[in-house]
């Protein structure tokens, strides 16, 4: 009867059918770095159905289950709502305090330079919505002249400060691209007036279990869900095994070894397969952001030299 009700927790936590018995040791020898690959692709199972299910982290769910199938597919690419950050504060500091800089700073470099010189410098690929490439080719600015231009940022940043949160958890960083449509007017005092006419904002991601020192920390408490008199015995059993109570507490996935599966192709004992691989992560379309609402000018009036 204990092992039957330990099971059914063990069940409804993690979503497998494993002894009790079996779960300990699998947990016990995940903490102490010996488990075989399938072994250790049971635990990061076992993690994912949990903090889908338990811990209510759906979006982080998905990118993990999907890295454990990357491998095998035509087309690894995981396509995320553009929405989940567009009202992010962090993501709002990056546009207001980085990106707008920069493109005010890219709007003065065009209209000031002399004849002959081309922006960018050098061709450039922009990631964009799904992963569509972006050409932008070098050419002179007709900003100076009067007329419009496309500018184009790309920096990375975090999405949230929320490290208990679906996003942090799902990707807490990304590439956050801005694409801004300016149109330029001289006016008669020979300033220019330069109008933000459209900004549209996306991002794009690399998941992958390749940066030193990332980790993932997954509270089971699986003894906690257990009836008293029963947590008690497993934990006296435990005691005389010499196995710590806090295999069943919580597992800590290191990108140490999430990256020890990277590449393989990995037999289950269910007779399935499983190909971890990393993949990049596409937004599946763009917001638009308006800078004046945060006090930023979006008519500016640039004097000449």
């Amino acid at each position: 009867m204990l092992d039957e009700n330990a099971t059914k927790a063990i069940n409804d936590a993690c979503g497998t059918d494993l002894s009790l018995m079996y779960l300990i040791e699998l947990f016990y020898r995940f903490s102490t770095g010996k488990l075989t690959d399938s072994q250790l692709v049971q635990v990061i199972q076992m993690g994912s159905f949990f903090a889908r299910n338990t811990l209510k982290l759906p979006l982080a769910a998905d990118n993990l289950d999907h890295w454990l199938e990357a491998g095998g597919l035509q087309d690894p690419a995981q396509i995320m709502n553009y929405s989940l950050i567009e009202d992010q504060k962090v993501i709002i500091g990056t546009l207001v305090d980085e990106h707008y800089d920069v493109i005010v700073d890219g709007i003065k470099k065009r209209l000031l330079a002399p004849p002959g010189v081309e922006f960018p410098t050098s061709p450039a690929t922009i990631t964009g919505p799904f992963g569509h490439p972006i050409e932008v080719n070098p050419a002179e600015s007709p900003l100076a002249d009067g007329g419009e231009e496309t500018l184009y940022y790309d920096s990375s940043t975090p999405t949230t400060t929320d490290s208990t949160s679906d996003l942090f958890n799902a990707v807490n960083a990304v590439h956050l691209v801005s694409q801004v449509q300016v149109k330029s007017e001289v006016l008669i005092t020979g300033e220019w007036q330069v109008t933000i006419v459209d900004w549209q904002v996306w991002f794009w991601d690399s998941y992958d279990w390749n940066k030193e020192g990332q980790k993932v920390e997954i509270p089971l408490n699986l003894l906690g869900r257990l009836q008293a008199d029963i947590a008690r015995t497993i934990e006296d059993a435990m005691k005389r095994a010499s196995i710590p109570s806090s295999v069943l507490q919580g597992i800590t996935v290191t990108d140490a070894q999430m990256s020890q599966l990277e590449g393989k192709k990995i037999a289950m004992p269910d007779g399935s397969t499983k190909q971890p691989k990393a993949y990049p992560i596409y937004s599946n379309g763009s917001s638009s952001f308006d800078a004046s609402t945060y006090g930023k000018d979006t008519v500016l009036t640039i004097p000449p030299p």
